[in-house]
């Protein structure tokens, strides 16, 4: 054979050869192009373990290279995790379910049964191969179920509260006000802007939130504030109840509802102010920017020695301890109001 002759003999294998390539790459793209169909009608599949089952074997099968194998294998899994968790989220499943079922597929028990079991059986096999997004998926589930356990829970107990406010005890006040006021910042001035706060204080109720918006004002450096709790103050501590008989009686919703030393510093503004024919903020802004110690020149009014005990100036009179919080409270307050007039 001639050179020539062995020149084109050569050209010719090699053309041939990637004539067989080209061919053999055409057929594996559409094998793998096939496969790839296979795993998105994953969607479509009556059984769709039995389906991802299939197209692993497929993929093993195919004679494609190990890396294009691998690929397949990863999508394949992704897919049926995926349409596993969208036929789990189509079945009716309580929170003592999704717990049961959490714990089943996590630890591989077979004991459930109804929905509960139907769900196991879809995400059990995603679980052996990608534990973590279905362990969050389960958790997802759990929680949502929870929550809306406990919102419908709560709406009920509300509903109950709400009903019966001016009885309940203060634990289920306090649940109230939390899941109505708990990121609210209360203040005197804002709290009738609250339709709970005021049917509240109508049914004889000073809800916590109310409560601390009202004694925070007697040291607020609002001046809108200080006059609102003031307003209030005097509102319901002065209301008028009938009984069931038809009598006319005073009723003070703040006396039990405000801390005695609170109560008692706004019944002596309250009280100074009507006496001596001026607004209560006036007085209140008085005894609040009174110079010096007021305590402390109270006693020397009533000759006390400086390390005796104020509240024992009353000691000789027969009363309760929160009507001497209120005289007390008085004599700061006129204390107060005697030094603005010198």
């Amino acid at each position: 054979m001639t050179q020539k002759q062995r020149s084109n003999l050569a050209s010719e294998i090699t053309d041939r050869r990637a004539a067989l390539s080209r061919m053999e790459g055409a057929a594996d793209l559409e094998k793998e192009n096939r496969l790839r169909q296979s795993l998105i009608d994953f969607q479509n599949a009556t059984d769709l373990n039995a389906s991802f089952q299939s197209a692993l074997s497929n993929i093993e099968a195919s004679g494609l290279d190990e890396t294009t194998q691998q690929t397949l294998i990863t999508s394949a899994r992704e897919n049926f995790a995926l349409q596993s968790r969208v036929r789990a989220d189509r079945i009716q499943l309580t929170t003592v379910d999704l717990e049961e079922l959490k714990d089943a597929v996590t630890q591989e028990k077979t004991n459930l049964t109804g929905n509960a079991k139907q769900a196991y059986q879809l995400l059990r096999e995603a679980y052996k191969f990608d534990p973590a997004s279905t362990s969050a998926y389960l958790d997802r589930k759990l929680k949502a179920s929870t929550n809306q356990n406990n919102r419908y829970i709560n709406g009920v107990r509300i509903d109950a509260i709400e009903s019966n406010i001016s009885d309940v005890s203060p634990d289920e006040l306090a649940f109230y006000d939390k899941q109505l006021f708990g990121d609210v910042i209360m203040t005197a001035s804002n709290m009738f802007d609250f339709p709970q706060i005021v049917n509240g204080l109508n049914q004889g109720v000073v809800l916590p939130s109310a409560k601390v918006a009202l004694e925070s004002a007697l040291t607020s450096n609002n001046e809108e504030n200080l006059n609102a709790g003031i307003q209030a103050f005097e509102r319901y501590s002065n209301l008028e109840a009938v009984t069931e008989d038809g009598r006319r009686t005073g009723l003070d919703i703040m006396r039990k509802n405000l801390s005695p030393e609170s109560y008692a510093l706004y019944s002596a503004i309250s009280q100074s102010a009507r006496a001596e024919g001026v607004e209560p903020l006036a007085i209140a802004l008085e005894f609040r920017n009174y110079d010096g110690k007021i305590d402390a020149d109270i006693k020397t009014d009533l000759e006390l020695p400086k390390n005796a005990n104020i509240g024992r100036a009353l000691d000789a009179y027969p009363m309760s301890s929160n009507y001497k919080k209120e005289i007390l409270a008085m004599l700061r307050v006129q204390k107060g109001k005697r030094q603005c007039n010198y």
